[in-house]
Formats: C-alpha cells, structure tokens, sequence
C-alpha cells in the first residue's frame, strides 16, 4: 500500500505527464515514452576469457566434434567488435552483468595478458552501459593467493571498483574469491585472513566508496565450507557452478535434476547463515571436450532454450522466495556464458542460434 505522500506524488507526475503529452501533440513532438518497469531479478553470467588465438582451450576435440557450441562469431571472440555484438546478445536477453573470471600472473597484472584481455574489452566497449561487471578471482591451484602477492593484487583490483559500470551490492562493489580455503590455508589462519579482508574494507573506504562486499564460493555439501567462509569475514556467498550435486551414478543424467537439486537442496543450505547469498544455476555440464578420458566422464543430457527456460525461472523463483537471504538486488548468476570447453554456455552459436538466450528471456517472464 502507498503511502499518502507517494500517491499523493504519483497523481502529480500523471499530471505532468498528461501536460506533457498534450503540449507536445500541439508541437508535433515525440511523446515521451513510459520507462520500463525495474527487473525483478538482475542475473549476470559468468565470462570465461580463454578465446584467444593460440589459446590452449581449443581442443582439437572441441573444435571438431562439439559444434553446437561454436560461437556464431567463430572460436575466437577475443577482439573488440565481438565482445560489443555479447554485450547486446546478453542485454537483449534480459542478463543484468558479466561476471568476469580474472586471473593473475606474478608478473603481469595488466588486462593486456590473454587470460583478462576480454574485461579490458568491455570496458572499452561503445555499449558497456547496456551491462554491468564485476570481477571472480580465479585463485583456484596454479593462480593461488597469497600475503606476499596480495598487495599487488589488491591494488589492480581497486582501480576497477571506481568504474561506474561496476557490480553493486548494498552500494559496494561486489568481489567474488572462488576458494576461499586456500586462501585460509595460505594466510595461516582463518583469523588471519579475516583481519586481511578487514583492512581491504576499510582502504576502500579510505578511496571514497563505502567499502566493498566480499563474496566466496563455498561447497554447500562440504562440512566446513560455508562456515569458514562466514567466519574469514565474507559478507556474501555464491559459487561456480554446482555440477558434481546434480549427476546419478550413471553417465548421463538429464540436466533438469540439476535444477531440482539446486532449488530443492543445495541453495536452502545459505538460507539465514547470515551473509548475503548470490544463487547460481548450472545450465550444464559436459567436460568431455577437454578429457583426456572423455569416456568416463559424467555429463547432463537435454541442454537447450527449454532447460534454461526452467533452470532461470527456478532462480527467479528462489530469489523472490527467499528476501531475507537474497541480495536487495535480487542478484543471481548463470553458469556461464561461455564455458564451452565444460559444456556451460549462452552465447549464440552456428547450431543452435539465439535459442539458449530465448530461453532466458522466457525463464524471465
């Protein structure tokens, strides 16, 4: 129910409007045009940058026997005029932000490297207002984090967090650590790194912003995950992807159990644990492209604008559902864009054209 002062204002504007609209017809000017209703979820997908040339990602398995999932633009989407044709795609489907998996390189940190180049492309892109990033820190083994880089890292990341196009949450820019007990293992402690998380704050604060949400990716089936990361000093948790939880003993499982798994199990586990949680949905899982033994690796059957339809409207779902838990932004994420390697994509492709971003839009309604 509105209160008197909101109606009171809203009967006010409907008479500008009206105003408006009359005095224009008078000087044959273009009526102005309502401003569409606010989403009632903002859900972002995960950017995998590794479509470079020379890239290691493009295997010969991929590249010959996986063609529904080459991109309409071709394997390499690395350049500027492909990344702005993505940002209008995911735009027009209703997708809120890109979640860029950044990496780092001891040392190099700049987005010149292959790896980061697609976030130095967006911010350069000509229509990066349609869409809002943030970043996942990819710091599984081989891109660990620990005190000794940390300086260096946290000084590149805080540049970003100025962008006006940044990812938001509570007014703070959101960073996504994707583990963090590594990073527990590598600070010695959990109170370690929760003071190191701590002092990040409050520099960001120091910078003019109102600090920063730090978001981990905690297993919901481990039983320290969610803990610990609660207890370093995360303010939100979210995840990957959820892949593992949604397979039967047999090879091949229809990916709708992904869907059921999720939203019947695996996202009520961060119901009031405290933080913010940011649900992901795996659209799919299929790895085999990149095994080396393809034949015993477990994969989802069914992948098309159907399943996203319904795995987008179950996060939809979950996320008004669940207020309390939910970011006041309604966030959630999609695995992914473009993992095409583990079979988690969105992006149009020569097979299936848009049909996979029809099936967010749908999933939307």
């Amino acid at each position: 129910m509105k209160c008197f002062v909101c109606n009171s204002l809203l009967a006010a504007g409907i008479l500008v409007m009206a105003s408006c609209s009359s005095s224009s017809k008078k000087n044959n000017m273009p009526i102005p045009q309502p401003v569409a209703d606010t989403p009632l979820v903002k859900l972002g997908a995960y950017y995998f940058g590794g479509w470079y040339e020379g890239s290691g990602h493009l295997k010969p398995a991929l590249i010959n026997n996986y063609p529904e999932r080459k991109p309409i633009w071709g394997w390499i989407t690395q350049t500027q005029d492909i990344m702005e044709k993505e940002i209008d795609a995911a735009a027009d489907a209703g997708l809120y932000f890109f979640n860029f998996c950044w990496y780092f390189n001891t040392t190099d940190l700049s987005e010149n490297r292959p790896a980061t180049q697609a976030i130095s492309r967006f911010i350069a892109a000509s229509n990066k207002k349609r869409l809002k990033f943030c970043l996942l820190v990819a710091n599984h083994d081989g891109y660990r984090i620990d005190p000794q880089n940390w300086p260096a890292l946290k000084a590149h990341w805080k540049k970003w967090f100025l962008d006006p196009g940044y990812l938001k949450v509570d007014g703070k820019p959101l960073i996504i650590f994707f583990d963090i007990n590594n990073m527990i293992t590598n600070w010695g402690s959990i109170q370690n790194l929760k003071n190191t998380f701590t002092a990040f704050k409050e520099e960001v604060k120091n910078m003019g912003i109102n600090g920063i949400v730090i978001a981990g990716c905690p297993s919901p089936t481990s039983a320290n995950g969610i803990g610990y990361a609660i207890s370093a000093g995360c303010d939100a948790l979210t995840g990957y992807n959820y892949h593992s939880s949604g397979f039967f003993d047999t090879i091949a499982t229809p990916v709708h159990n992904m869907r059921v798994v999720e939203y019947g199990t695996l996202w009520p586990k961060f119901v009031n644990t405290g933080p913010y949680y940011i649900p992901v949905s795996t659209l799919n899982w299929d790895v085999r492209p990149w095994s080396t033994t393809p034949e015993t690796e477990k994969y989802f059957t069914g992948f098309s604008k159907t399943s996203v339809a319904g795995s987008v409207a179950a996060l939809k779902k979950w996320i008004l559902e669940n207020p309390n838990t939910a970011t006041k932004e309604k966030l959630g994420i999609l695995y992914a864009w473009n993992e095409y390697g583990e079979g988690g994509w969105l992006s149009p492709s020569d097979v299936l054209k848009d049909s996979l971003l029809q099936g967010v839009k749908e999933g939307l309604k």
